[in-house]
């Protein structure tokens, strides 16, 4: 915990304010996320209806949804009110389409919801396999959603 609270203090290139750490640490958000997901889904046989749903199904709060804030969200009401993950980082129920066990593994579960989260140079992705992955400027994200239309994925603002 040291570690990471040292090197948040750290001066970071001013050509890049957000650091590979914090997309990692962002990565990590969404792989907790996605487990408290599939957990839920292991627990009840569907999908939760929201973020909150499958983390305060494990027995967590507040505490914890502020802890899964994405390093560069950034919010004029973020230093006002508390942050909630469905707030930083976008979800998809596929159980209009798909029984649980039927969804692919390769599509998204969990991604970022605003691309200024890391200066406009993209998201972090959580797919439903368990894969996590850095999608430059969202392209991954825009191409499934072209090839997908069907399911009206939105796109990070």
């Amino acid at each position: 915990m040291a570690v990471l609270l040292i090197s948040g203090c750290q001066n970071r290139n001013p050509e890049n304010n957000q650091s590979k750490e914090d997309r990692v640490r962002c990565q990590n958000n969404i792989r907790s996320l996605s487990i408290a997901v599939k957990r839920y889904q292991d627990d009840h046989g569907n999908w939760p209806k929201s973020l909150e749903e499958a983390l305060r199904d494990m027995g967590h709060g507040e505490e914890v949804f502020e802890s899964l804030r994405c390093p560069g969200y950034k919010s004029k009401e973020a230093n006002i009110k508390p942050v909630t993950p469905s707030e930083i980082y976008a979800y998809i129920d596929w159980s209009r389409w798909f029984a649980t066990s039927n969804t692919p593994g390769e599509y998204p579960l969990v991604y970022d919801r605003q691309l200024n989260n890391h200066e406009g140079l993209g998201i972090n992705v959580g797919l439903i396999n368990g894969t996590r992955f850095w999608d430059s400027n969202a392209k991954w994200l825009e191409e499934f959603s072209k090839k997908h239309s069907e399911y009206g994925v939105l796109m990070p603002r």
